[in-house]
């Protein structure tokens, strides 16, 4: 599902699914670390104000463990470029 700018879901059927919700934003295919902190920032934003104005997306929320990513789409695909660390701060990869 989407919110705002990000995509919402979770893996459950493959033989790799772990379980944890994935919060994806996607960035532009030259997005720098600065962009990648915006479009987390953001996404977290609206997270928050869903979970605030709904108890059950809030109760999805502490019952799986989330994992924040920041993607950039280049029209065949996404290439992971940073995601949140366990303390909430982006942890870019290129």
């Amino acid at each position: 599902m989407r919110l705002g700018a990000v995509e919402i879901w979770r893996n459950v059927a493959e033989p790799t699914a772990d379980g944890m919700i994935r919060m994806t934003m996607r960035v532009g295919e030259h997005a720098d670390r600065e962009g990648g902190q915006t479009a987390l920032l953001q996404g977290r934003q609206a997270v928050d104000e869903a979970a605030s104005a709904d108890p059950r997306f809030a109760r999805l929320l502490d019952q799986y463990a989330c994992r924040w990513e920041i993607v950039s789409d280049y029209g065949m695909g996404t290439v992971l470029l940073g995601e949140a660390d366990r303390r909430g701060n982006l942890v870019w990869r290129t």
